[in-house]
């Protein structure tokens, strides 16, 4: 479902390994797993992400995952 959240919002998914620096340094984070919503991410060891706030793409794909699960 993610994957599909992801493309009607427009965006590419890119799958790839990262540094906790780098994710510490990114514009927002999320979590998410196939038993698990998109989970947004604010502190990695302590550190914010994003400002220590969840961002409009995690927020947006999270409103499509519950859309696209209930239309499922």
């Amino acid at each position: 479902m993610v994957l599909d959240a992801v493309a009607a919002q427009g965006l590419t998914l890119i799958e790839r390994a990262f540094t906790v620096k780098e994710a510490q340094a990114a514009r927002e984070a999320f979590v998410t797993a196939a038993s698990q919503i998109v989970q947004p991410v604010v502190l990695i060891d302590g550190k914010p992400v994003s400002g220590g706030r969840p961002g409009p793409v995690a927020a947006a794909l999270r409103r499509e995952f519950h859309r696209h699960a209930e239309l499922s």
